[in-house]
């Protein structure tokens, strides 16, 4: 996912060099715990998942993550 500014973008690539992007843009406006009351908690974390919503014993592979921070 890409962050720029309140907007994230989702993007995947086989060879870590050539990223396509999939999905719409995504309100990320509120990916902080800015946004939450005292005690409060999003829930938004930095990595990757797999969930088998059907339980049909799906799974996936990851070989590569990487987080960049940049500078505005």
């Amino acid at each position: 996912m890409t962050v720029k500014k309140d907007v994230g973008v989702f993007s995947y690539s086989f060879d870590a060099v050539d990223w396509n992007k999939i999905g719409h843009k995504v309100d990320a406006s509120k990916l902080s715990d800015d946004h939450c009351k005292e005690g409060d908690y999003t829930g938004a974390m930095v990595g990757m998942c797999c969930s088998d919503m059907l339980y049909r014993n799906a799974y996936a592979d990851f070989g590569y993550f990487e987080y960049v921070a940049e500078d505005e």
